[in-house]
């Protein structure tokens, strides 16, 4: 029908459906659980189209829907139906409970193909446009060049980022962070770096926001777990800050088998301080309490990292069950002359105190700085005055 259409010029859509998180239902569920999960789908979906549409299952977890004689209105209605359908979709296996959500790209013949493969192409790249917003998400199909180069980047650094996980072409930096009553430095963070075909370093910046996106990052944050739990087994008594993606929130089965490693590893879980930021915390609070409840069960330390940045920090600070709060360093740079950095600092140093919060604070810089911390009761301190990230730690 869609080439008849495209021949005639006969107007429609074409929807690109494909299952968020599918991988996750097949990994923790195994694949019966994933191919029962897939009948629902198809009948959730048979049900909210109408009898002139064409659905078809195109492989794995990735649907067609044609739309003759639609417009633009109707796709988007459609695609909002659908995504409306899958939500209430309830699967389980094993005792646990699957979420269920697609990302739809929409495109429009014959405006945005001239062929079925073209429209197909279009269709798949707004479908990853739609999840790399975040899940459940639909997507209109632009023919903006700006649009393709960006994505055929992102495309590039997918695969660099694979080749990289096949090659173990990671590796750990270590940051001393130092304990200003003792004067001395007592706990490393780790931070993750990768290197290219050149053996160039590759810093997280450039990488990290695309695996997020394509959900590579839950493959990065196993490795990094993994390499830290070997140091802390090559080296009792050391302690090391795992920081970790908001995205572990996403990952169902990540708290498994974090705790496997540590039963095999027979580390003793204390020595790890698992981190994530407060931006990813606030995003989903209810999600990141329970997650650092599981973490802290499970014998680690928690570490809320860039605290300060959001407008209600001091209420969540009350709410999530953390050990450590890490000060976001944009109020720690210019520290020694900001007089309103100086006041934020002491207020939310002196609220953590009072909820039992040990205190560390980023981007410490100058001898003034640590100065003014220590005069602040701060606990730690971290940044290039005290040492930068290394292959080795001091």
């Amino acid at each position: 029908i869609l080439a008849l259409s495209v021949r005639y010029q006969r107007t429609g859509a074409l929807l690109f459906l494909d299952l968020d998180q599918f991988k996750y239902v097949n990994d923790l569920s195994g694949h019966q659980a994933g191919d029962a999960l897939l009948l629902l789908v198809a009948s959730g979906l048979r049900d909210a189209v109408r009898h002139s549409d064409i659905l078809a299952r195109l492989g794995g977890d990735e649907f067609a829907l044609v739309l003759p004689e639609a417009q633009a209105e109707e796709a988007v209605y459609m695609a909002n139906k659908l995504q409306h359908e899958l939500r209430q979709v309830e699967f389980a296996a094993h005792g646990r409970e699957h979420k269920v959500s697609c990302s739809i790209g929409i495109t429009l013949f014959p405006d945005h193909g001239s062929d079925l493969n073209d429209l197909l192409a279009n269709a798949d790249m707004a479908m990853y446009q739609a999840k790399e917003a975040g899940s459940g998400r639909w997507h209109m199909y632009s023919p903006d060049e700006q649009a393709k180069e960006l994505l055929a980047s992102r495309a590039k650094w997918r695969e660099r980022i694979s080749q990289a996980l096949i090659d173990d072409a990671f590796e750990l930096h270590f940051q001393p962070i130092f304990d200003i009553r003792q004067h001395k430095v007592t706990r490393y963070e780790t931070l993750v770096r990768m290197r290219d075909n050149a053996g160039q370093l590759v810093f997280p910046d450039n990488f990290i926001p695309v695996a997020e996106q394509s959900g590579q990052i839950h493959e990065i944050d196993r490795w990094v777990i993994r390499k830290v739990i070997d140091r802390v087994r090559q080296n009792p008594g050391l302690s090391l800050s795992v920081n970790l993606s908001g995205r572990v929130l996403d990952d169902p089965s990540l708290l498994a088998w974090f705790h496997e490693q540590l039963q095999d590893s027979r580390i003793d879980p204390s020595d790890l301080i698992v981190e994530i930021t407060e931006t990813a915390a606030v995003a989903n609070v209810q999600d990141a309490i329970a997650f650092m409840r599981e973490i802290k069960a499970l014998g680690c330390r928690f570490a809320l990292d860039d605290f300060g940045s959001g407008f209600s920090s001091f209420a969540y600070l009350k709410q999530l069950p953390v050990d450590i709060v890490k000060i976001d360093g944009a109020f720690i740079q210019n520290l020694a002359t900001s007089a309103d950095d100086q006041l934020f600092v002491k207020a939310l140093t002196d609220v953590a105190k009072g909820l039992g919060k040990v205190t560390v604070a980023e981007f410490v810089e100058n001898a003034e700085t640590l100065a003014l911390l220590e005069a602040f009761g701060v606990d730690f301190a971290q940044g290039y005055h005290i040492g930068r990230p290394s292959p080795r730690m001091l």
